[in-house]
């Protein structure tokens, strides 16, 4: 990262070193800082010091250098110097202010969640400091998250400078209950403070999490009757809110916002819960409230991530990958579990092996797909003449994506996010330039 003149860089020993000429000479800061807590820290960790650097949050005002032990360490000159930031219960999830460098917020969670040894219950604390984190005072509990509303990509203006942005159970949930992390909770809303919770304002009831792009601040509620999710969406800054509606009406688990560019949305829906491998790809109208199916069945990861990317140097060029034989997949997927069998409760009471060795397993087949129309039509990438090693590629199809008369297609199909070699890339200064991994050969790669 740049600061004027001054670079800093974190090695992948986590270990950081500055630069104050361009990059040309680099000095260790692990000495500057490992020993800051000595006197203002020495009585509560004794012999504790910064060792290494997980990760740096930075604004255009103050870099946090983040240790792994709940030491910490802040700069506000470029990394010249530093001074100790730690609380006994543990800092974590900073947001710093854009405009008022004192400012912070950070999260803690109390004893209970580490061990179930300590006494009291299980949840989240929003902390606040105005000091650069020197002292923090506790401004709620049971938070999911939290972020400023100044880190609004836009109408943040029109808030106070300590409006705060959270989702967090309703008071009459957090009695005498352990928070649950990491599922969709109907107890929890999505709220605005704008006196550091002194009062606050449900703006989405059951809003789980929320997201700031450059047009929209997106939330995801969960419906009461069915923990299914939908999108609510604003984009005047969180003042009217509008569920976005989808071209057919589908069970929504969770979503991955691909794409916020020229206004429309493009939106990826987890269609089929937990675990699910695809889900399809929307692209919304020019106000966000309508969205349309652009490509189905597009391959994701369980954390959410999918094989969709933006050729960052061409408007409206992105490529994608699919699952092309989604109906044999979970014929398989049925049968199998036929084959495990069921008793009255629904839980499994047998494998059959040998109904279960009768049915053939399926091969996935992932296809990449390129649009030069922003999502109105795909199309399969042409191979190349030859692989990386100079062997001659022998394909031929005409087959179009999705209308084909058959399900083997001969074009080029590369890894993604999901798969170990990905993902896309792409830069603004290179136009027309993608680098990618190509299935296949020895997994070499291909410049196209």
């Amino acid at each position: 990262m740049v600061r004027g003149s001054v670079s800093l860089q974190l090695s992948s020993q986590k270990t950081l070193y500055r630069s104050i000429d361009g990059g040309k000479t680099w000095a260790d800061q692990m000495e500057s800082i490992k020993h800051l807590h000595a006197h203002k820290y020495a009585d509560h960790l004794p012999g504790v010091t910064l060792s290494s650097v997980s990760s740096v949050i930075k604004n255009d005002h103050v870099m946090l250098f983040l240790g792994e032990e709940g030491m910490h360490a802040v700069s506000r000159d470029g990394g010249k110097t530093y001074v100790a930031i730690w609380h006994p219960d543990k800092l974590a999830e900073f947001k710093l202010h854009p405009h008022q460098p004192n400012m912070m917020l950070a999260s803690t969670l109390t004893p209970r969640c580490y061990s179930a040894e300590s006494d009291g219950l299980c949840y989240k604390n929003l902390l606040f400091s105005n000091d650069f984190g020197e002292t923090w005072r506790l401004l709620q509990e049971y938070v999911v998250q939290y972020d400023w509303v100044r880190n609004m990509k836009s109408h943040a203006q029109e808030y106070p400078e300590d409006a705060v942005f959270a989702t967090m159970h309703s008071a009459e949930h957090r009695r005498g209950v352990h928070q649950v992390f990491g599922r969709w909770d109907n107890r929890v809303d999505f709220v605005i403070t704008r006196d550091l919770f002194l009062s606050h304002d449900v703006l989405v009831p059951q809003g789980n999490r929320f997201l700031f792009t450059e047009r929209y601040v997106a939330v995801a509620a969960v419906s009461p009757a069915n923990h299914a999710v939908n999108l609510i969406l604003s984009s005047d800054g969180g003042h009217r809110w509008h569920a976005a509606e989808l071209e057919y009406p589908m069970t929504q688990h969770s979503y991955t916002i691909l794409d916020t560019s020229n206004d429309a949305v493009f939106l990826h829906v987890n269609h089929n819960g937990e675990g699910a491998r695809w889900g399809n790809v929307y692209l919304s109208n020019s106000i966000g409230t309508n969205f349309s199916l652009s490509l189905p069945h597009n391959r994701r990861d369980e954390n959410g991530k999918c094989d969709f990317e933006k050729l960052q140097s061409m408007e409206g060029v992105y490529v994608a990958n699919y699952y092309e034989n989604t109906a044999e997949l979970e014929a398989y997927e049925h049968a199998t579990s036929e084959a495990m069998g069921q008793d009255i409760s629904g839980k499994t009471d047998g494998f059959d092996q040998l109904a279960h060795e009768q049915i053939p397993k399926p091969d996935a087949q992932v296809r990449t797909v390129i649009t030069f129309d922003r999502g109105a039509s795909w199309e399969y990438l042409t191979p190349p003449h030859a692989d990386a090693l100079g062997h001659k590629i022998e394909c031929t199809s005409a087959d179009h994506p999705l209308e084909g008369s058959g399900s083997h297609h001969c074009s080029l199909h590369l890894h993604g996010v999901t798969d170990v070699f990905g993902p896309f890339y792409s830069s603004p200064n290179a136009v027309g330039m993608l680098m990618v991994r190509r299935v296949g050969a020895g997994q070499l790669p291909l410049w196209g």
